[in-house]
């Protein structure tokens, strides 16, 4: 079955056409190699099987390509290959250039994949499955002997430049493609810009030039660019299955959340989309059995499990700078929205020397600035906690700020375990709205959730609950604790094993 490229070629048609002579490293051997005393297309114009070739070539001008004394290796395709094709609605050119490379190439030289630069200026994917050789997934059927300026190979189907992973996104994925513009950043460049004084202020004043630069392609791969020996491949979804998995987690989380739709875009850009990335994007161009041995490291060096019965063997879709796979189905985790939102106390602070803590940047602390202590505890939830030590019957001031990250609109309840010892008398507020006041002397005894379970003490360490009904909107909701006396115990502070927003 022959497939119809036209609507990748739509979105190539900006691309220009680069018919200079490009350098290629290529070493080759041509000890024993079989070789004939006449050029490539001398060959090509005496084999009838390669007449439709030949013929587009010249009516192009392309065959000036072959006689201009330059080195070729050209991939034949045979008169077969024209037979369901409409030169009248191709960029024909384009196409027959795609065919030609400027260079000596020899397939032997393939371990597994190798990129190869086309007239076009675009790349071809070579690669060898098992001694067998294909260029962008068709199969080479014949190899030439070593020409006077050259070689060809001989393929039963018709190449088409290659779109890059990015124009395949673009034109695949437009949430994706979205997600990966959002990284555009302007900066001025010193190199190239020309001092012209200095202001008021001793600031130097430039004649500037601005550079633009994409952090998405700086750290994990430069997707809109082409380059003989760095690909990579990407696991991907439709637009179909994205929208499904989303109407999906839309289903779960029910409330005002009906279809794709209504999950919030900011969502999609700050939680589902970089786990998209990390998950699915890896160095090199891959077949479908590298997925099954389960475990990977990504582009950037992490590891993430894959599941090769879950990913389409057929969907192998080759770009000029990489591979795309698609998911057979592709689901949102319910790990990324539905749980509880836990942080843990020790997680709170970080280490300024040996055995010496402060707060970590996102905790605000107003009032009296209490150096934090970090301690391992046996049976604590991730046996650590924090402790504050106030002082016998303190009467000063301590507030704490902190913020859960992406939380969606629902109900939730507010949990904290925490040790009775020392005491102190808190409010608790939630997005500045008062929810519940604890004296945490209290847990020494049950505590009843206002689920009605009963919170026992064990060793020392309970819990509390109360209800947050305020969070109507999707983003980052902010906890504030405040303390506002002594509590049972003459000796005052506080615990945090962990604090969480549990959805209710």
């Amino acid at each position: 079955m022959r497939i119809n490229y036209v609507g990748i070629l739509f979105f190539l048609m900006i691309l220009s056409l680069t018919s200079c002579k490009k350098n290629w490293d290529e070493h080759y051997n041509t000890i024993n190699e079989a070789t004939v005393n006449q050029t490539v297309w001398e060959i090509l114009m005496n084999n009838p099987d390669y007449s439709k070739f030949t013929g587009y070539l010249q009516a192009n001008s392309l065959d000036s390509l072959f006689k201009s004394g330059r080195s070729i290796t050209a991939f034949v395709p045979d008169n077969a290959a024209f037979d369901n094709f409409n030169a009248d609605t191709s960029d024909l050119s384009l196409i027959l250039s795609y065919h030609i490379s400027e260079t000596v190439f020899n397939t032997r030289n393939v371990e597994l994949s190798k990129e190869l630069e086309t007239s076009t200026g675009k790349f071809a994917l070579i690669e060898n499955k098992n001694g067998e050789y294909y260029v962008d997934g068709v199969k080479i059927y014949y190899s030439s002997p070593l020409c006077l300026n050259g070689r060809y190979y001989v393929v039963h189907d018709l190449l088409y430049p290659k779109p890059t992973l990015y124009e395949y996104i673009s034109h695949n994925s437009r949430i994706l493609k979205d997600y990966i513009d959002q990284f555009d950043s302007v900066y001025l460049d010193l190199n190239l810009s020309t001092p012209l004084g200095y202001d008021n202020s001793g600031n130097t004043i430039y004649d500037s030039v601005f550079a633009y630069i994409n952090l998405f392609n700086t750290v994990y791969f430069p997707v809109p660019e082409e380059f003989r020996q760095k690909t990579a491949t990407f696991l991907l979804f439709d637009k179909e299955q994205y929208n499904n998995a989303l109407d999906e987690m839309a289903s779960k989380l029910g409330g005002n959340f009906h279809s794709y739709a209504d999950i919030p875009s900011s969502w999609q850009f700050k939680v589902l989309l970089p786990v998209v990335v990390k998950n699915g994007l890896f160095e090199g161009s891959f077949q479908h059995e590298n997925f099954c041995a389960g475990k990977l490291k990504n582009i950037i060096g992490d590891t993430v499990y894959t599941n090769c019965s879950n990913i389409d063997p057929n969907s192998r879709f080759i770009c000029s700078n990489g591979v795309v796979f698609k998911y057979l189905n592709f689901s949102v985790p319910d790990s990324l929205f539905i749980g509880k939102s836990k942080i843990q106390g020790e997680n709170m602070v970080r280490s300024v020397g040996a055995g010496v803590f402060n707060w970590n940047d996102w905790v605000k602390i107003t009032g009296s600035n209490i150096t934090p202590v970090k301690q391992k505890v046996v049976g604590a939830d991730n046996d650590s906690i924090i402790n504050l030590s106030f002082g016998i019957n303190y009467k000063g001031s301590f507030t704490m700020e902190y913020y859960f990250k992406n939380l969606f609109p629902q109900r939730y309840r507010f949990l904290w375990r925490a040790n009775s010892r020392p005491s102190g008398l808190y409010e608790i507020y939630v997005n500045d709205v008062f929810i519940g006041k604890i004296d945490l002397y209290d847990l020494r005894k049950t505590v009843v959730s206002v689920t009605g379970e009963l919170f026992i003490p064990v060793s020392g360490y309970n819990k509390f609950d109360f209800w947050v009904n305020n969070i109507t909107d999707f983003g980052d909701v902010k906890v504030t604790i405040k303390y506002i006396g002594a509590g049972g115990s003459t000796t005052n502070g506080l615990t945090i094993d962990y604090i969480s927003l549990i959805p209710g």
